[in-house]
C-alpha cells in the first residue's frame, strides 16, 4: 500500500480469499478497478462478497467470447462474411503486433525509446501494408501471411519454446488459412458459373 498514491486503479487477478483484506481496502479507497478470477467455482466466497460488483470471472468471459464468435461466423452469410472475418482477423493481428511497442518504454529511456517505438511499429506497418495489398486478393493474402508466419519463425530461431511461435505465427497462419479458404471458395464459384 506504499504505492497507493502512485496509481489510479488496481486490478487483482486471483481466486484466493487471502486477498480479501487488500480487495476490501482498495474498494473502500475507490482504487479497485476489477478483481479477475479464473472461474466461479473455485473463487473464494469471501473474495466474491468483498469485491461485490467489481469481480469478473474468466470462464464467463470465455463463454461470452465463444458466443460472440459463433454469432459472427454463423450470423453472416455469403462473400461479405468471408471478407469481414478475414479482414477482422488481419486487423486484430495488426493491433496485437502494435501492442509490442509498449516494451520499448521498459527497456529504453529518452531518444532511444522513441527509436525503439519506431522499430516496433515498423513491423506493424509492414503487416498493415500486407493486409491492404491482400484486400480482395485472397491468394496474395494467403501467401503473404504464410510468408510472414515463416519469417517470424526464422527470425527468432528454432531454439524457442513452442509458445513463441504460436503467439505470432499462429494468428498469421490463421489469417493465411482464411484467405486461402476464401480463395478456394471463390474459385469454386467461378468454376460452377462456367
Amino acid at each position: 500500500m506504499i504505492e497507493l498514491n502512485n496509481y489510479d486503479q488496481a486490478i487483482i487477478i486471483s481466486s484466493d480469499g487471502d486477498f480479501y483484506c487488500l480487495v476490501k481496502y482498495l474498494y473502500e479507497q475507490g482504487k479497485l478497478s476489477r478483481v479477475i478470477s479464473p472461474d466461479v467455482k473455485n473463487c473464494s466466497k469471501l473474495l466474491k462478497k468483498t469485491a461485490k460488483e467489481k469481480i469478473v470471472f474468466m470462464d464467463n468471459l470465455r463463454n461470452k467470447l465463444k458466443s460472440f464468435l459463433l454469432v459472427l461466423v454463423v450470423g453472416m452469410t455469403g462473400r461479405m462474411s468471408n471478407v469481414f472475418i478475414i479482414s477482422s482477423s488481419a486487423v486484430l493481428f495488426v493491433l496485437f503486433l502494435s501492442l509490442f511497442f509498449l516494451d520499448s518504454f521498459n527497456e529504453f529511456n529518452g531518444w532511444k525509446s522513441i527509436f525503439a517505438v519506431i522499430i516496433h511499429l515498423s513491423v506493424t506497418a509492414i503487416v498493415l501494408l500486407a493486409t491492404l495489398l491482400a484486400w480482395k486478393r485472397n491468394l496474395v493474402g494467403a501467401i503473404t501471411f504464410f510468408g510472414l508466419a515463416l519469417y517470424f519463425v526464422y527470425l527468432v530461431g528454432f531454439n524457442r519454446h513452442w509458445s513463441w511461435y504460436a503467439s505470432i505465427s499462429g494468428p498469421a497462419l490463421l489469417t493465411a488459412a482464411l484467405f486461402f479458404i476464401n480463395w478456394l471458395s471463390q474459385k469454386k464459384k467461378l468454376n460452377n458459373k462456367v
